[in-house]
C-alpha cells in the first residue's frame, strides 16, 4: 500500500437506486420462472430411447394408455389417417398427414441427448462461470464449490465505486480533535479495479491470481487521496468433480495476499495475509431447477495492521504525550478506511444464491465477517478518531458497557446479475453489475477494523475460453468415382547411372553431367553417386563428366527402342475366353508404356588428395629470415597444424587437404603475422609470412576492461577511409586481440565531437568503427570476436570548448564486452 498528495475528487455516478430495483427485479423474475430442460434430463430406467418423459417404465408411445394411441399391431383405427400403422399414436412421425407431434396433440419434451451432446452443452453452460472479486469463480464475494470445466481459462476486469458525504467525519463521529472546533460532514469518494486470471486445468482443481488496485478521497485528511497499489491475491481450490447425488459439492479454498508496504513500493513481507474457506454449493439444474445455494465458511488471517507500525511508532515519536503508556499513536479512522487496514482477524460467513440461466445469471448474497483478536490488539485508549470504539467497548463514556455487537463488525448485502448474451466465438464474453450495501460496521466504528463503505457499485467484464476444440461434425460420405478411363502412357527413355571412383565403390558426389551434342541443362549427382538424365531419344550417347577433385572423364549409352511383348493375360490387349475345342488366336504383342531406363556404371580417375605447404617467416623491415618463430596454419578443413622455422626462417607442413589455408607466425620481440595459401591436390605451395618489431614501449595492451591505446587511430578530414599512419597502431591491437583468445567480444567504437549534426556525426562515427573492424578482421582477427558501435558526439570525455579537447573527442576506443 503506499499514500500519495492530495488528488481531485473521483467523478459522481448515477443513484444507486436505479440500480438497485433492476436487480431485485430479475431476482424476482428469474425465481418465478418456470424451471427449463437441462441437458442433464434423463428417461427413468428402462424406458425405451426417444419415450417422452412421464411415461410409465415398460409403456411404449402410443400404446395402452397414451393419448389416441392404438395398441401395437391393430388396425387403424375409425377416423385415422389412410396408412397409419397399428401402434402410432394421431400426429406421431411415421403417420400420415403428421402433426409434428408426438404421442398426441401438443409439444411433448424432447428425448434425452446422448452424453456427447451432454458434455458438449455442459462446457458451453459453463462458459458462464465467471470470476468474482477475489479471482475465484462464484458470485460478489461468495465462492463457488466448483468452477468451469477442465481446460476452460477465464480473465476479468471488476471496476467498483461509491460516493459519499458524512460517511466517517460528523457530528457524531468527528474527525478534528478539540471541544471548540466544528465538525463538518467529510465528501469521500472510492474508486477501484481488480484484474485478474483464472484457469481450471482438470475437473477437480482451479487456479487464480488478481492484482487490485484503489484510491480514497476524503476532505477532511491529510493527505486527501490516499491509494493502494498493486495488492497481489494467489489463489487454489479444489472441489468434488461430480455433484453428489446430482445435487451437492464440497471444496477448498486457500489464498494468500501479499499486501504493498504503506508508504512504500513493493509487497511488505510482514503484512502478507491468508484466507482459508470451506466451500459447499447446492445445484438444482439437474433438478429441473435453475437455482444454486452457497455456503463458505472461512477463517482470514490478516496482518495487515504491520503495513502502518512503522508510522505509528513515527508518530508516537513526535507526540510521546498523547501516545502514552502504549508508545504509539494508531491511524485515524480516515486511514483504515483508505488503506484497508484491521488489526484482527476473521471467522467469515458468507451465504449466496444465484438463478444461472443460459443467459443472465442474477445473484444475492450476504456476507459477515466476525473479528478474532488473535493478535491480542490493545485499543488506544487516547484515540485519534473521536467516535472509535472497541471490540470490548459499546460507549465511549462508559468503557464497562461491554462489546459493541453486531452493528460493529462488517457484513454486506450484494444483489448483481451477470449476463452471457453470445454464442459461437463470443460465447464466454460476459458483463458484470453489482450493487453492494454495508449493513454494519457503516455508522458503528471500532478501532481494530476497517470502517464498511455504506454502497459501492460494481461494473465488470470478463472472458472466458475453452481449450478443448469441438468436434466437427462427420462429412458425408464421398460420391463413387467415377469410372477410371484406361490410358496407354506414351513410351519415354531415360539414362541412369552410378558414378563411383577408379578401382573402388566410394561414390561421386556434386559431378556434372552433360550429354554431348543435346541442348538439355547438364545434371549432378546426389550424395549416393547417383544420376538420371532428361528424356532421349533410342541412340548412341557420349556423357563427359567433371568432378572436384577428379580428372574429366566420359561414358557411353546406348538407349534402345522398347519391343512388343506378348501382354500378362487379363490385360488390356488379350482376346475374351473363346469355346472349347476352338483354337484361341495368336495375342497381340504390346509395346511396353511409361518410362523405360538404360542402366549406367561409370568410373573417375581422382587426383591426388593432399598438398604440401612450405613457407618462410621474414622481417619486414630487413626482409630477413626470422629463426624459432612459431608457425601455426589452419587448413581448409579447420584442422591445426604447428611448425617452428629454422635458422633461415623456412618452415614446412606435408599433407595438407586442398584449399584456402591460412598461415599465422608468432616470434619473440615480433607482432603476429599472417598470410593465406592456396594448397593444390598433390601440388605444393609456398608462402611469405611477414612480421613487424614490436616497439619498445607497447602502444596497446588490455587495461581493465579495453585495450588502452597510446596513439590515436587517425582517419582522413571528414571521412571513414583509415589514413596510413594507423596501421601500426591497428597492427599492436590485432596483435593483443590474438595473443589474447580469453577475450570473446570486443566492441570496436566510434566516437566524435559536437561540430555539426547529431545525425551526420552518428553516421560518420559508425562508418570509422566498421573501417577499423574491416582492417582488423583482414589482420586476421575473427570477426565473430568483434562488432563496431558508433556513438557520435554522445559520449565526449572532454568538454567541447577548445580545439584540443574537439580532438580528444574524435577518438576510437576498444572495449571488451564477454571474457571467458
Amino acid at each position: 500500500m503506499s499514500k500519495l498528495p492530495q488528488a481531485p475528487g473521483f467523478s459522481s455516478w448515477r443513484r444507486s437506486g436505479r440500480v438497485v430495483l433492476p436487480l431485485v427485479a430479475a431476482l424476482a423474475v428469474s425465481a418465478s420462472a418456470e424451471a427449463q430442460p437441462t441437458p442433464y434430463d434423463q428417461p427413468p430406467p428402462g424406458t425405451p430411447p426417444g419415450t417422452p418423459p412421464g411415461t410409465p417404465p415398460g409403456a411404449m408411445p402410443g400404446g395402452p394408455g397414451a393419448p389416441y394411441g392404438t395398441p401395437p399391431g391393430a388396425p387403424p383405427g375409425p377416423g385415422m389417417p389412410p396408412g397409419a400403422t397399428a401402434g402410432t399414436s394421431f400426429g406421431e412421425p411415421g403417420a400420415s398427414g403428421s402433426w409434428g407431434t408426438q404421442g398426441g396433440f401438443g409439444p411433448q419434451p424432447p428425448a434425452a441427448p446422448e452424453p456427447e451432446e451432454n458434455e458438449a452443452e455442459w462446457r458451453d453452460i459453463s462458459l458462464s462461470e465467471q470470476i468474482d472479486l477475489t479471482g475465484s469463480t462464484g458470485l460478489l464475494r461468495v465462492s463457488n464449490a466448483g468452477s468451469g470445466a477442465g481446460g476452460t481459462f477465464r480473465v476479468g476486469f471488476l471496476f467498483d465505486w461509491f460516493k459519499s458525504s458524512g460517511f466517517l467525519c460528523n457530528a457524531d463521529h468527528p474527525c478534528a480533535r478539540g471541544s471548540n472546533v466544528q465538525q463538518e460532514d467529510d465528501s469521500v469518494s472510492h474508486v477501484g479495479a481488480t484484474f485478474g486470471l483464472n484457469a481450471t486445468p482438470i475437473s477437480f482443481l482451479e487456479a487464480y491470481a488478481t492484482i487490485r488496485t484503489y484510491a480514497n478521497s476524503n476532505d477532511q485528511a491529510s493527505p486527501a487521496l490516499l491509494q493502494v497499489l498493486g495488492d497481489t491475491t494467489l489463489g487454489v481450490k479444489a472441489f468434488t468433480p461430480k455433484p453428489i447425488k446430482d445435487v451437492i459439492s464440497f471444496g477448498g479454498e486457500a489464498r494468500l495476499l501479499l499486501l504493498n508496504g504503506a508508504g512504500s513500493v513493493g509487497i511488505k513481507g510482514g503484512g502478507t495475509s491468508a484466507e482459508f474457506l470451506a466451500l459447499t454449493s447446492v445445484d438444482f439444474r439437474r433438478k429441473k431447477a435453475p437455482v444454486r445455494l452457497h455456503l463458505n465458511l472461512g477463517y482470514r488471517i490478516d496482518n495487515s495492521g504491520k503495513l502502518v507500525s512503522d508510522v505509528e511508532d513515527e508518530r508516537a515519536v513526535r507526540d510521546p504525550q498523547l501516545a502514552g503508556a502504549l508508545g504509539r499513536i494508531p491511524v485515524t479512522r480516515v486511514e483504515r478506511f483508505g488503506l484497508g487496514i484491521n488489526r484482527v482477524d476473521f471467522f467469515q460467513t458468507y451465504f449466496g444464491v444465484d438463478v444461472p440461466l443460459k443467459w443472465v445469471q442474477p445473484y444475492i448474497e450476504y456476507t459477515v465477517d466476525i473479528p478474532v483478536n488473535r493478535q491480542g490488539y490493545e485499543c488506544h485508549t487516547r484515540t485519534i478518531s473521536p467516535g472509535d470504539v472497541c471490540l470490548a467497548l459499546s460507549d465511549l463514556k462508559d468503557k464497562d458497557s461491554g462489546s459493541p455487537g453486531y452493528k460493529a463488525i462488517p457484513s454486506h448485502l450484494s444483489l448483481g446479475v451477470k449476463a452471457t448474451p453470445f454464442n459461437g466465438m463470443w460465447r464466454g464474453l460476459s458483463g458484470h453489475l453489482g450493487f453492494d450495501i454495508g449493513l454494519s460496521g457503516k455508522s458503528t466504528f471500532i478501532e481494530e477494523v476497517a470502517p464498511t463503505a455504506p454502497w459501492t457499485m460494481y461494473l465488470g467484464l470478463g472472458f472466458a475460453f475453452d481449450m478443448k476444440e469441438k468436434e466437427a461434425a462427420a462429412p458425408p460420405p464421398p460420391p463413387p468415382p467415377p469410372p477410371q478411363q484406361v490410358t496407354v502412357a506414351p513410351t519415354q527413355y531415360f539414362v541412369r547411372g552410378f558414378l563411383h571412383e577408379k578401382g573402388a565403390t566410394t561414390p561421386v558426389t556434386d559431378a556434372i553431367i552433360a550429354v554431348t551434342g543435346r541442348p538439355e541443362p547438364p545434371v549432378a549427382t546426389g550424395a549416393d553417386g547417383r544420376f538420371l538424365s532428361y528424356e532421349l531419344v533410342p541412340g548412341m550417347y557420349s556423357l563427359s563428366i567433371t568432378a572436384p577433385g577428379y580428372k574429366p572423364g566420359t561414358c557411353t549409352a546406348e538407349v534402345k527402342p522398347a519391343q512388343p511383348v506378348a501382354p500378362a493375360p487379363g490385360a488390356p490387349g488379350t482376346l475374351p475366353p473363346f469355346p472349347p475345342g476352338t483354337p484361341p488366336p495368336a495375342p497381340v504383342p504390346v509395346t511396353p508404356s511409361g518410362p523405360v531406363f538404360t542402366d549406367l556404371d561409370c568410373e573417375l580417375e581422382s587426383l591426388p588428395k593432399l598438398g604440401d605447404l612450405t613457407g618462410t617467416v621474414k622481417d619486414d623491415e630487413s626482409n630477413a629470415g626470422v629463426a624459432n618463430a612459431t608457425v601455426e596454419v589452419t587448413d581448409a578443413t579447420g584442422q591445426k597444424h604447428s611448425a617452428t622455422t629454422d635458422g633461415s626462417g623456412t618452415f614446412s607442413v606435408k599433407a595438407l587437404p586442398p584449399g584456402a589455408t591460412l598461415v599465422s607466425a608468432q616470434a619473440n620481440d615480433y607482432l603476429m603475422g599472417r598470410a593465406e595459401a592456396d594448397v593444390k591436390p598433390k601440388d605444393g605451395a609456398s608462402v611469405t609470412v611477414g612480421v613487424t618489431k614490436r616497439p619498445k614501449i607497447a602502444n596497446a595492451r588490455i587495461i581493465g576492461d579495453q585495450i588502452q591505446i597510446l596513439k590515436r587511430v587517425q582517419f582522413k578530414t571528414d571521412s571513414a577511409e583509415l589514413d596510413p599512419v594507423s596501421n601500426s597502431i591497428l597492427a599492436e591491437v590485432a596483435d593483443v586481440i590474438q595473443r589474447n583468445p580469453q577475450v570473446k567480444l570486443l566492441e570496436v567504437q566510434g566516437h566524435t565531437d559536437d561540430t555539426g549534426a547529431a545525425d551526420y556525426n552518428q553516421k560518420l562515427s559508425q562508418d570509422r568503427a566498421e573501417s577499423v573492424m574491416k582492417w582488423l578482421t583482414g589482420a586476421g582477427v575473427e570477426a565473430a570476436r568483434l562488432q563496431a558501435k558508433g556513438y557520435g558526439k554522445s559520449r565526449p570525455i572532454a568538454p567541447n570548448v577548445t580545439p584540443a579537447n574537439r580532438a580528444k573527442n574524435r577518438r576510437v576506443q576498444f572495449i571488451i564486452l564477454q571474457k571467458q
